[in-house]
C-alpha cells in the first residue's frame, strides 16, 4: 500500500550501482574527453555556444515542463507545448516524468522530513545525488501520479524515454556540430557529454545547495532557501523559497527582474495560445508571507535583550506591522476599485465621468505611495533589529 511505502521510504533495500557508475564516470569522461579534443583539434566558441543553448533549451523541458506543468499543474499546455517538454526533459536524461514527478511531488508533501525522497537533513551529499544510489519499496508505487498515468504523450514518452534521449540528447548536439561548424565529435563532446554532467549536477544542486545557502524569505521553518545566483543557472529554480510556499505559481522568481526564463517561456507560450490557466500568486499573499518571516526575524532578534528594551521595540514591531498590512488591504482595495470602474465603463463613459476617473485614479496612486511608505518602514525596523537592535 501506499502508506506502507511511505513509511518504508528510507529502508535501502539495495544499491543502485547503475546510477552509481553512470554518476561517478561520466564527469571524468566528460573532463577527459573536452581536454583531449581541444589538445587534438582546437577550441571553437560556436561549440561553446551549443553547450550553452542546449543547457538552456533542453532545460525548459525539466523547469517549465517536468517542474511547474507535470509536477505542479501551473498552467495548462497544449499538445504541442507538451510534446516539447517531454522531448527536451528527455533529452536532459532526467529520467521519465512519471518517476521525476512522482518523486518531486512527495518531496513537497513530506519536505525535510523522513518521507522526503531527498531529505536535506540527511546530509548534503544526499540532497545532491545520494539518494539515486539507492534503491527503495517506494520505487514501484505510481499512486500519486495518477493523473500523468492517464497522459497519452506521458505513455508515449515512458515507452520510448531512451530512443527520444539518444536522438535529441546526443544524436541532435552531434547532427548540429555538423551542419554548423563541421564538427560532428565537438558536438557531441560539448553539446552533449559536457552539457549533461553540467546540466545534471545543476538540477541536483536545487534539492542540495538551495536547501543549504541563500535566504529563506517565506519560512523559516522550511530549509528551502531563495538563491538568485542559482536562478542564472538553473531557468529560475533559485528562488526556491518562494517556490515551497506558493508551489502552484508559474513563477519561481516572482518579482518582474528576477531572472527566471521558465517563467517567461511558459507566459510567451501562452501569448500564442500554447498555454493558458497561468496561476499567479496574488501579491497580498506574498507580502503578508514575508511580512509573516520577517516578524518571526525580529522577535528572535529580540529574545536576548533586556524585558524593558524587549517591550519597546516589540511594541514598535506590532505597530509597523499593523500599519503596513492596513496599507496594503487599502492599496487592495484601491487597485480593485479602480480596475472594477476601467473595465465596467468604455473610453466613452470613462470621457464623460472624467472626474470619478480621476479620483479613483488618485486614490489608487496615494494607496500605493502610502504602503511603499509603510514598506520603507517596516524595512528599516527590520534591519535595524538584525543589526543594531543587539
Amino acid at each position: 500500500s501506499q502508506s506502507q511505502a511511505l513509511t518504508n521510504w528510507n529502508e535501502v533495500i539495495s544499491t543502485n550501482w547503475a546510477a552509481v557508475l553512470f554518476l561517478t564516470i561520466s564527469p571524468i569522461a566528460a573532463l577527459i574527453a573536452a581536454i583531449t579534443y581541444s589538445y587534438f583539434f582546437g577550441f571553437h566558441t560556436g561549440e561553446i555556444g551549443l553547450w550553452i543553448g542546449f543547457h538552456y533549451i533542453t532545460g525548459l523541458g525539466i523547469t517549465a515542463g517536468y517542474h511547474r506543468y507535470y509536477s505542479h499543474r501551473t498552467h495548462e499546455a497544449h499538445p504541442l507545448l507538451q510534446f516539447f517538454y517531454l522531448v527536451m526533459g528527455a533529452a536532459v536524461m532526467q529520467e521519465r516524468v512519471l518517476l521525476w514527478a512522482r518523486n518531486h511531488r512527495i518531496h513537497h508533501r513530506h519536505a525535510d522530513s523522513k518521507l522526503d525522497p531527498h531529505n536535506i537533513r540527511d546530509g548534503f551529499f544526499h540532497a545532491h545525488m545520494g539518494w539515486i544510489f539507492q534503491n527503495r519499496p517506494i520505487d514501484a508505487d505510481f499512486s500519486c501520479v495518477k493523473d500523468l498515468k492517464q497522459n497519452r504523450l506521458v505513455q508515449w514518452q515512458n515507452k520510448y524515454y531512451w530512443p527520444i534521449f539518444f536522438i535529441f540528447g546526443v544524436g541532435l548536439p552531434t547532427f548540429l556540430g555538423w551542419v554548423l561548424f563541421d564538427r560532428p565529435l565537438g558536438g557531441f563532446i560539448w553539446g552533449g557529454l559536457v552539457r549533461l554532467v553540467v546540466q545534471n549536477h545543476t538540477i541536483y544542486s536545487i534539492n542540495s545547495i538551495a536547501h543549504t545557502f541563500g535566504k529563506q524569505t517565506f519560512s523559516l521553518a522550511a530549509e528551502a532557501r531563495d538563491s538568485w545566483f542559482l536562478a542564472l543557472f538553473s531557468n529560475g529554480e533559485g528562488y526556491h523559497s518562494y517556490h515551497h510556499r506558493f508551489a502552484s505559481d508559474y513563477r519561481n522568481g516572482y518579482k518582474w527582474y528576477h531572472w527566471d526564463p521558465s517563467k517567461w517561456f511558459i507566459r510567451a507560450a501562452a501569448s500564442v495560445g500554447l498555454a493558458s490557466g497561468l496561476k499567479r500568486t496574488p501579491e497580498t499573499a506574498i507580502v503578508r508571507a514575508r511580512l509573516s518571516v520577517e516578524h518571526e526575524q525580529i522577535a528572535r532578534s529580540l529574545a536576548s535583550l533586556p524585558l524593558e528594551k524587549r517591550t519597546y521595540w516589540s511594541q514598535k514591531a506590532e505597530e509597523s506591522k499593523a500599519q503596513m498590512e492596513s496599507m496594503l488591504l487599502s492599496l487592495q482595495d484601491a487597485r480593485q476599485r479602480f480596475r472594477d470602474y476601467k473595465a465596467a465603463r468604455g473610453r466613452q463613459a470613462m470621457a464623460n465621468s472624467r472626474a470619478e476617473y480621476e479620483a479613483l485614479k488618485q486614490k489608487f496612486i496615494e494607496s500605493k505611495r502610502e504602503f511603499q511608505a509603510s514598506q520603507h518602514r517596516w524595512s528599516t525596523l527590520v534591519a535595524t533589529a538584525a543589526l543594531f537592535i543587539r
